[in-house]
């Protein structure tokens, strides 16, 4: 009987080291998974990302013991990659997926990819034209933040979907308070080069540029282009996002000649890097667009202006905001066009 129970505890033991080293093996894995998405994200390689976040998702499914936690990860990277590609819809489906889980919310691991869940969601929401929706999301999990006293720099992208949705829905001022107080949270930490930080000041030009502050935003931007082809280098979607509000905030001061410039100069990079049909590229091709107007090329601009609306019409959606400003913009072109040649007869 005693020989039993020995033999019976041995394999206990044996069982529980298994279970151990797997679960070491795993986390292993994660994490070099992790580091590897975010080298990648980086680098703007957007599409690498998802691919290896696909491919991390089905290794998991073959595993006779899943982990929620990583799986809820690993839908978090997944959905990052579809954000950055434009495709909101699926990443919004990613992110609900997964939150559907029901996690214990004890732990900063489980509560940091509950927190980027519910940040991705809100991106989602804002790409898909929801600013009262990714506001709500963002507050949301900020409060979540608070509560749970989670000080990882990952948690601020919080406040970077709650400043952009506060200026997509022209709370210019709030949105600007927002910006400051992060940006200034960073520099007093000797952060300044944080991409929290420096995408930030990218949300901060266009709450600028919302007030009629266009001098301010365009020192801004020049001082972040630096600063983001420092960290990020000059071809990375997010230092050309920042080239575009350079060129909004050029065409605010009615420089329409530098703005043009700007925008043709982004939008190279932009069809190259993330596509044509990236909504960031339509949004400097809309802004090239209102260059041309301001300039009285009507015709040129009208072209460019219609070439717009037609993607953003397959791409976003006809009832999505920006879709609706771009066909707003082309109305008034036609308009201005047709008092123009009244005027001449």
């Amino acid at each position: 009987m005693d020989n039993m129970w020995v033999v019976f505890g041995a394999v206990f033991v044996a069982v529980f080291a298994g279970f151990l080293l797997v679960g070491l093996w795993r986390a292993h894995r994660i994490s070099r998974h992790c580091k590897r998405v975010v080298a990648l994200h980086g680098q703007g390689r957007y599409v690498e990302a998802e691919i290896a976040c696909r491919a991390m998702l089905t290794s998991q499914e073959r595993v006779w013991i899943v982990s929620p936690v990583c799986v809820q990860i690993l839908r978090g990277n997944l959905a990052a990659a579809l954000l950055d590609q434009g495709r909101y819809v699926e990443a919004e489906i990613e992110c609900r997926t997964a939150l559907t889980q029901e996690l214990p919310t004890r732990g900063n691991v489980r509560r940091l990819s509950t927190l980027n869940l519910h940040n991705n969601l809100a991106f989602a929401l804002l790409g898909q034209g929801r600013y009262a929706e990714a506001e709500a999301q963002s507050r949301t999990a900020l409060e979540w933040k608070r509560q749970w006293n989670i000080t990882d720099p990952s948690a601020m992208m919080l406040h970077i979907n709650l400043a952009a949705a506060l200026v997509d829905q022209d709370k210019h001022v709030e949105a600007e308070a927002e910006c400051r107080q992060v940006i200034q949270q960073h520099e007093a930490g000797s952060d300044a080069t944080h991409p929290v930080a420096l995408l930030m000041h990218i949300n901060l030009a266009g709450a600028l540029h919302g007030q009629g502050k266009d001098v301010e935003a365009e020192a801004l931007c020049l001082d972040a282009q630096k600063r983001l082809e420092e960290v990020f280098g000059a071809r990375h979607p997010y230092t050309l996002l920042g080239r575009s509000n350079l060129a909004e905030a050029l065409q605010g001061q009615g420089r329409h000649v530098e703005a043009e410039a700007e925008c043709r100069a982004v939008l190279i990079l932009q069809e190259e890097v993330v596509g044509s049909r990236h909504p960031d590229t339509l949004v400097s091709r809309h802004r090239l667009a209102e260059a041309l107007h301001g300039q009285g090329r009507h015709v040129e601009a009208e072209t460019e202006c219609q070439a717009v609306l037609t993607l953003r019409e397959d791409v976003l959606g006809k009832d999505h905001p920006k879709t609706l400003e771009t066909r707003a913009l082309l109305q008034r072109m036609e308009e201005a066009r047709a008092a123009q040649g009244a005027a001449e007869a």
